[in-house]
């Protein structure tokens, strides 16, 4: 089974497995007993283990949602839409992604999430056409993390609807708004 197969297979059903077990070989072991997968065969495609499988979720996943994403519609709704996408998906499979969300607060995993938040905003100013090379290149991704991170990690918080969530993000997106205002006023302070 190749790379690409084994990732189709685990992004269809390896969540209700981590949801009761966590992101962990234990899930992974449930996950192949219930579809007749090969843990042989997950261990060979991916030798950096859990954190290389979640990046190549996370990759997949992204481009899930970008195929979903309609690109004419501007750059900040392009933005929203993305992450409402992926919103959706999320909340499909909110318990799975909250023992995900554990899992990656411990020790060496903080930087993995760090890696997968950036590649994720990356991709999604690309959707929107940034074609940005200077400074503006890491601003607006690290302005879309402002926004991303704190809406995925709302998300995963108790009682939380989808309407409660895009209303959080869109609170988020007004604040990185005012950033320039306040800049402008800042230098004619000055």
């Amino acid at each position: 089974m190749d790379k690409q197969a084994i990732i189709t297979c685990l992004m269809k059903d390896i969540w209700p497995s981590v949801a009761a077990q966590g992101w962990d070989w234990a899930a992974m072991e449930s996950f192949c007993q219930n579809t007749n997968m090969e843990i042989g065969h997950i261990k060979l495609a991916f030798p950096g283990g859990m954190g290389e499988i979640l990046i190549a979720l996370n990759d997949e996943l992204d481009r899930q949602v970008a195929a979903k994403t309609q690109k004419s519609l501007g750059i900040t709704t392009t933005l929203k839409t993305t992450i409402e996408h992926k919103i959706d998906f999320k909340l499909a499979h909110k318990e799975a992604f909250k023992k995900i969300a554990q899992s990656l607060l411990t020790p060496p995993h903080p930087f993995l999430s760090l890696k997968l938040a950036f590649k994720t905003v990356n991709r999604f100013w690309y959707l929107a056409g940034d074609q940005s090379t200077d400074y503006n290149y890491y601003s607006k991704r690290l302005l879309l993390l402002y926004v991303y991170v704190p809406t995925m990690l709302y998300l995963l918080t108790k009682d939380k609807t989808k309407e409660d969530i895009i209303i959080f993000m869109n609170r988020r997106f007004t604040e990185v708004a005012l950033i320039p205002k306040i800049k402008n006023r800042i230098k004619n302070f000055i």
